[in-house]
Formats: structure tokens, sequence, C-alpha cells
């Protein structure tokens, strides 16, 4: 199966058996002649393990995933596939990357009705739209956007399982912090990086200079941290707070799939946006985390005082009621600290996904109105 140049296909091509002819007889050499590779998921093999493999791959690595609809589809192809498509796709990128070529009159199962169709079942308007189709994957062809991404791993192992699974990426690794810093002194290189966070046998994090330069040069560079062991604690709330890290997962096989909907979760947004996007969130996050700062200095001014007047009764001698007048106080006061805190990590969170300026708009006037 011929494949693009630097891995993958443009389109995945999956149909019932009684559309297998038509696919490769018709469909495919059309789409070839307009210098669109695709790859046919042979029906007949697609309970084999080692074939389910390579269609999970072959998912990721397309651009375009084509449905060939027909009532034989649905009833016996569709629902294999739509697991498959689950396991490998967000919903989100679902709904960007499938579209569906319906062949004649089909009744569409509930979660076919949200993918955009492309109806061919009258042969007077089959070259219309095929020209439509065509169109539309040579402009998605043209625009799209490898994305790339950095990754800070020294174990090779992991290295190319993470190549694998991010195929439709451009992956470059680099052995350490010291050698990631220098790649991101052209941060605008890279839409994503990936680091190996290692834990030493005193809970403590290394590796975390990459994190301190990102936090400090480029805010709004999507970060996510891998490791090899669970990470609780004040270790995580340095992690999340400190560093502003955007997610965090451990490293397995079985967090694979999850690990490649996270990155097409972050990485949708840098496909399609604009510069002038990327420069408002960058905008946001610094006017996000000067708003965080002005909160906490608030709040640790009142806790201050409080705990000034605290002592000022403890000096008088009643220990007890010094406690009970400011204990519960304290408490509020710290349960805001942390709330805000929260808060702040949600709507960074919620920056950092967003795909239209309409979105930044709307977080903006939600936290003009109050945290």
């Amino acid at each position: 199966m011929e494949q693009r140049s630097g891995g993958g296909f443009d389109v995945l091509v999956s149909c019932s058996r009684d559309e297998v002819e038509w696919a490769k007889g018709w469909l495919i050499p059309r789409l070839a002649s307009e210098r669109i590779i695709a790859y046919l998921d042979e029906p007949d093999h697609g309970r084999e393990v080692s074939h389910a493999g390579e269609t999970a791959r072959a998912i990721l690595n397309s651009h375009t995933i084509l449905l060939i609809v027909t009532p034989e589809y649905v009833k016996t192809r569709w629902a294999d596939f739509a697991v498959m498509l689950s396991k490998t796709l967000d919903p989100a990128a679902q709904r960007l990357y499938v579209k569906a070529i319906l062949l004649s009159e089909t009744e569409l199962p509930v979660d076919l009705r949200t993918i955009s169709c492309i109806d061919m079942s009258k042969p007077e308007e089959v070259e219309s739209r095929l020209r439509q189709l065509v169109e539309g994957l040579v402009e998605m062809k043209r625009t799209k956007k490898r994305s790339r991404v950095l990754f800070v791993e020294d174990d090779q192992s992991w290295v190319r399982i993470v190549r694998a699974v991010l195929g439709d990426c451009d992956v470059e690794d680099v052995p350490t912090s010291t050698d990631a810093i220098t790649k991101l002194e052209n941060a605008s290189a890279y839409d994503l990086v990936l680091v190996n966070l290692h834990l030493t046998e005193f809970n403590e994090a290394s590796g975390q200079e990459i994190l301190e330069f990102i936090r400090d040069h480029h805010p709004s560079l999507p970060r996510v941290l891998m490791t090899g062991h669970p990470i609780h604690g004040p270790v995580k709330t340095v992690l999340f707070e400190g560093y502003q890290i955007s997610e965090l997962l451990s490293k397995g096989e079985d967090n694979i799939p999850e690990l490649r909907q996270l990155v097409r979760r972050i990485l949708a947004p840098c496909e399609s946006s604009t510069s002038e996007l990327q420069e408002r969130k960058q905008s946001m996050f610094s006017l996000l985390r000067e708003k965080l700062d002005t909160r906490v200095d608030e709040i640790s001014e009142d806790l201050r005082a409080l705990e000034s007047y605290r002592a000022k009764l403890r000096r008088e001698g009643d220990f007890k009621e010094a406690d009970e007048l400011t204990n519960p106080d304290r408490d509020v006061l710290t349960k805001k600290r942390e709330s805000s805190k929260a808060r702040h990590a949600e709507l960074r969170s919620r920056i950092l996904v967003a795909t239209t300026m309409e979105e930044l708009d709307s977080i903006e006037a939600e936290w003009e109105d109050g945290w």
C-alpha cells in the first residue's frame, strides 16, 4: 500500500465487503490520479488482531477517514469501526476528520448523523460529488500542518512508542532538559512539549528546569508531563500550580490511547488557529496570571492581618479566645486562596484548547464577572 512521503496516508477508506471492488477499482484510483494516497481497510480481515493494529495506525496517520456508507456497511461494519475510532480519536477529532460517502439511500444510526456526508447515490451526480470530495481533500492536504512535538525522553524504547503513536506529527526527541531548552530558544518551532519527569527516591521532581523555562519564557506553549510513577500530594500541586503544566499522564502501554487523544485535543486548536489567536492567548495567559497574583496577595495580606490580631489576643493571655475568634476566618481565607488557584487552572485550560476568538471573548467576560 503506497504511503505519502514522510509517512502516513491522505485518506483511510472503510467499507463493507460489497463495496471493496468499487473502492479498489474506481474510488481509490480516481483519488490517486489527484495525488491523494488512500489506505483501504479490508473488511475480510477486520477481526484479526494484527490487522486491527494496522488499521489503528492508519487512522492515526491519515488526514481524513472516508466511510463508504450503505445499508450493508451500517449492518456489518460500522459498529466495529466506530469502536476503533472511539479508541483512537476523541469525539472532536472524529467530527473534524471523518467524512461519509452515501452510495445508496441508508437509514443512518444516531452516531453517524453528525458526520459530514457526500451523497453519491444518484448516478448523474457522482462525478460532480467526486469533484467536490477531491477539492476538499486537496485543500486539506495543502493546508494541513504537521504539528511539531518536542519530546524530552532518554528511554529510546519509549521514544519509539511515542513516535508510532504520534505518527501524524513531527516528533523530535532530546534526552535532557538542557538539550530541550536549547531547542526552545526558538519556541515558535514547536506546538507541544512532552516531558518525561523523573521522580527521585525522595519523591522530588528532576528535570524541572525545562518547565521553569517554558513557564517564564513561553507560557502559551502546551506541555504534557509523562512519568513512570504516580504523582500526588504536594508534588502534584507544585507541578500544576508552580509550573502551569497542561496535563499529567502516567507512562504505560495502557495509557497509549489516552496519550493520542490528549495530544489530538491539545493540537487541534494549534492546527486551525491563526497567529492572531495565539497572540491573544498569550496575552490572556499573562493577564490571568496577574489577576491570580493580585487575588492571592490580597488574601495573604488579610491572613497576615488576622495572624497579627491572633498574636495580640494571645499576648493578652486568652489563647482559647484567640483561636475561637480567628480560626473560622483563617479557614475561609485559606479556602478562598485555594479556590482562586483552582479557578485559574480551569480558566487557563479552557484558554489553551479554545479555537475561536468568540470562545476567548466568552472566557474573558466570565473572569471579568468575578471568580
